[in-house]
């Protein structure tokens, strides 16, 4: 009796065993299915983002040569307008932005739908951010080419148009110069042939003339050259050449013209040249 009690005891801890070795079988078969299951998922999840990555590189591709050819041709009418060739290049890039924005759109529902993390989806907006850089180079190289030409032309048309300023400043106040002194001439023939008026006439005559006067304020503050002379026919003033900070101009009165300059915006204005008009 106690020989089959034992067997009986022996047949269930098998039994037993055999259940528990089993449920541990089935729950690495599961653990294994459901690990498959995530490294298909991740897969396919991989595949359709690089679909739309490889899709809008392509597009920011051609719609990077579409824009720089069609920047090239309008650029033409910019070519002394540094401001209106810099608008032109914003539209342009502004336009190849918009198509990388649509893929990052692109990317961000595939994210939503898959529940991605923003790690991940941050991955696979780098790769197109690089795409849309490197394509926006097409539309950089010819502007940085044409800006400078602008800017060149820019500076040329500045350049003439002060030269014709001053030459015209300087045309009439010789003009005005010649003016008054024919009206002068024709005043001194028309005055009274008196002693006393010819005499006085000849006082006036031996007067120093404006030049004479002005050499000796050379080196001197212009103001001091203007209480003497009275206020200039005309003047011409504008930052300095040769002073990175001053000013510089001249100054006409009949027969004569100095030029003067200072060393600071707010400084003395000293001549340095005198000359006859």
């Amino acid at each position: 009796m106690k020989k089959i009690i034992a067997i009986a005891m022996c047949v269930g801890l098998i039994l037993a065993f055999t259940a528990c070795g089993g449920s541990s079988e089935g729950e690495s078969a599961q653990s294994s299915a459901s690990v498959s299951s995530e490294q298909t998922k991740a897969e396919e999840l991989e595949k359709e983002y690089k679909g739309v990555i490889t899709d809008y590189t392509g597009k920011l591709s051609d719609k990077a040569k579409e824009l720089a050819e069609a920047f090239n041709k309008e650029s033409a009418k910019y070519a002394s307008d540094s401001a209106g060739l810099k608008s032109l290049y914003k539209g342009k890039v502004k336009d190849l932005e918009k198509v990388y924005k649509e893929g990052c759109s692109k990317l961000k529902e595939i994210q939503a739908e898959a529940k991605d993390t923003d790690e991940n989806y941050a991955k696979q907006q780098d790769v197109l951010r690089t795409a849309y850089f490197d394509n926006k180079e097409a539309i950089i190289k010819p502007y940085k080419e044409m800006s400078k030409k602008a800017a060149e032309a820019e500076k040329k048309a500045a350049e003439a148009k002060k030269k014709a300023a001053e030459e015209k400043a300087a045309q009439e106040a010789k003009e005005k110069a010649e003016a008054e002194k024919k009206a002068n001439e024709e005043a001194k023939k028309s005055s009274n042939n008196s002693s006393s008026n010819k005499s006085s006439e000849k006082k006036k005559e031996e007067k120093p003339d404006n030049y004479s006067i002005a050499v000796k304020y050379k080196g001197k503050n212009v103001n001091s050259l203007i209480n003497k002379l009275g206020r200039p026919s005309s003047t011409d003033i504008s930052n300095s050449c040769a002073e990175t900070n001053g000013k510089e101009g001249f100054y006409y009165w009949p027969g004569v013209y100095v030029m003067a300059q200072s060393e600071e915006q707010d400084s003395p204005m000293i001549i340095k040249e005198v000359g006859r008009n």
